[in-house]
């Protein structure tokens, strides 16, 4: 649920190594994971650009944060194709059934306390 702190589960990091997700904590980026079966009987250069991943990546770097997209076979709960916004400090945001852009960009940009603000709304009272 929510709030609930992460499961440690193996997942595949950007650069293609099978790390523990709690071992990607702590370091500032909130975190995306793709449930995706399957993914870890093929490597990454096969899958990277399939199916939902090239739009879950721009989504991703769409972030108004910097975030790490992670992928898991399977996560405790989850369906396949289940996207998790995990906080740095590892506790779950949310959990969207597939790739929703504008509802994953919504939970990073509550999850750092709202829109960034800009120079004009910042001079204004």
């Amino acid at each position: 649920p929510p709030g609930a702190p992460v499961a440690d589960v193996l997942v595949t990091a950007e650069d293609g190594a099978f790390v523990r997700l709690r071992d990607r904590l702590g370091c500032g980026s909130l975190l995306v994971v793709l449930i995706a079966p399957g993914t870890g009987v093929w490597e990454r250069k096969h899958w990277v650009t399939a199916g939902i991943m090239p739009r879950l990546a721009a989504a991703v770097t769409a972030l108004p944060h910097p975030a790490e997209l992670l992928v898991a076979e399977s996560y405790p709960g989850a369906a396949a194709h289940t996207v998790l916004l995990v906080r740095p400090d590892g506790h779950l945001v949310t959990a969207l059934s597939g790739v929703r852009p504008a509802d994953l960009y919504a939970a990073a940009e509550a999850t750092l306390g709202g829109p960034a603000r800009t120079e004009a709304t910042a001079g204004s009272r």
